[in-house]
């Protein structure tokens, strides 16, 4: 993409968190799947997220200033 249209790497960033959130509210609002199991996953993410830290290795935990954590998170879910 940068050899095709250097300034187009926001775009692009956006263009993704974009979809990513049209997904999310699909899938809360209008996904046939039952609220337990809609709502449940979202609590088990968002948990997941905030326990990781605690017992990943020291150096995995600070890394990126201790933003590695939350990269790799969003990154590959």
């Amino acid at each position: 993409m940068p050899v095709v249209w250097p300034d187009g790497f926001v775009y692009g960033l956006m263009g993704g968190f974009l979809c990513a959130a049209a997904v999310l509210v699909w899938w809360v609002l209008f996904s046939r799947t039952p609220p337990a199991e809609r709502f449940g996953a979202m609590a088990l993410i968002a948990g997941a997220m905030a326990i990781t830290p605690r017992i990943v290795d020291k150096s995995m935990a600070t890394g990126m200033m201790g933003k590695m954590g939350i990269i790799y998170i969003t990154r590959f879910p």
